[in-house]
């Protein structure tokens, strides 16, 4: 894995979009004259018309640099290890709201208003680390993509058992997303077989059923008989009047609530609505009542509160509105912050990190913040 072609050192490695195209084009091209007027349908939802545009979208997508994670260094460092770890996963399999763990319907194919905590944190965060293709679209060229997403999809069975258990709905009440059309899949010949994916409701029923073996979050029957019978939970949600704050790397912005903390160890997610995308490499942390908190204070910081793992390029496509940004403040925080009385200050602070090691910061984020929303589960 570590000496493929995903090397530079490798004869085959690609050095350039340049150089993929020259290979790539032609079977591109017969790649999208070969598709289905379906298919072409759903291609051009998701803003690529003709083989020329999917040529440039996957030229957009490449991301020809080194991947972070080598044989000599593969531990995650810092944050991403945090989002990664038992400390923010373990609260996550308990969610009650949907959109906390599966995120929120989307306005278009071709854009969107953010991602859920647990795709923004556990899930960005691998690929943030593990760098090279897996920080874009072209994710799949990489093999660490299939180890990933296996066990992310393992966690969604996890959560959605315990959601059963507890009587709470497992997928979301509008039925649309259950005719979400799958025109790309392929039977085991290479033949195409275009699914549903309410096809998909439940691993046990589908036509080839299968179980996950038991890992971190399953197999612990005590979270699931606890919660069996529990019924729909009242979740505390707290919003912050409208905002206009711009934010900046190297600054912080503040913004002052009142949160019931007093509910046991609930989880509590705090949501950012902000004026568009942040750029790519951007992200937020998150601290909570820091002192003098400045663009210097350390994430070991006991008021640390989390901090997100976007992946992909949200500006590229045609989704230029408000997004959010949903992240997990850490239950060793929220347990301290539960005899406090009063209200509490929400830090937010811009940071850059280059997905590929090469880009320059923004030198503006054209960003606002315009809300905060706050959901003790």
């Amino acid at each position: 894995m570590w000496e493929d072609v995903l090397d530079p050192n490798n004869t085959e490695y690609y050095h350039s979009s340049d150089t993929m195209q020259g290979h790539f084009r032609p079977a591109l091209t017969d790649y999208w004259n070969r598709l289905s007027p379906s298919q072409r349908h759903w291609m051009e939802l998701r803003g690529i018309n003709g083989a020329a545009g999917l040529v440039n979208e996957i030229r957009w997508q490449w991301r020809p640099s080194l991947r972070k994670l080598t044989r000599a260094a593969p531990a995650l460092q810092g944050i991403d290890a945090f989002n990664v770890s038992p400390a923010v996963v373990g609260p996550m399999l308990e969610f009650h709201r949907i959109e906390d763990f599966m995120g929120r319907k989307q306005p278009s194919h071709d854009g969107t208003l953010g991602a859920s905590a647990f795709e923004q944190q556990p899930h960005g965060a691998i690929h943030s680390a593990v760098g090279g293709f897996m920080t874009g679209n072209l994710s799949p060229v990489d093999p660490v993509f299939w180890l990933h997403h296996c066990n992310i999809d393992r966690l969604w069975a996890v959560w959605q058992a315990r959601q059963r258990a507890a009587g709470r709905p497992a997928f979301p009440a509008d039925p649309i997303w259950a005719t979400e059309r799958f025109e790309f899949f392929v039977d085991e010949h290479g033949a195409d077989d275009p699914r549903q994916a309410g096809e998909y409701i439940d691993i046990a029923k589908l036509a080839r059923p299968y179980t996950y073996e038991p890992g971190f979050g399953a197999g612990e029957g005590d979270a699931v008989a606890r919660d069996a019978g529990v019924g729909p939970a009242a979740v505390a949600v707290i919003h912050s009047p409208k905002l206009a704050a711009v934010l900046a790397l190297g600054t912080v912005v503040e913004h002052e609530l009142t949160v019931p903390l007093h509910t046991g160890d609930a989880p509590v997610v705090a949501t950012f609505t902000l004026s568009a995308p942040l750029p790519t490499g951007v992200n937020l942390e998150v601290f909570v009542d820091a002192p003098d908190i400045s663009a210097k204070t350390p994430v070991t910081a006991p008021q640390f509160a989390g901090a997100s793992a976007l992946f992909g390029d949200h500006h590229h496509g045609h989704g230029h509105g408000a997004f959010n940004v949903s992240i997990l403040l850490n239950p060793a925080l929220t347990a301290s912050m539960r005899a406090k009385a009063g209200p509490i200050r929400i830090q937010l602070r811009p940071t850059f990190q280059s997905v590929d090691g090469s880009a320059e910061p923004p030198a503006a984020l054209d960003v606002k913040l315009l809300r905060v929303e706050v959901a003790v589960q």
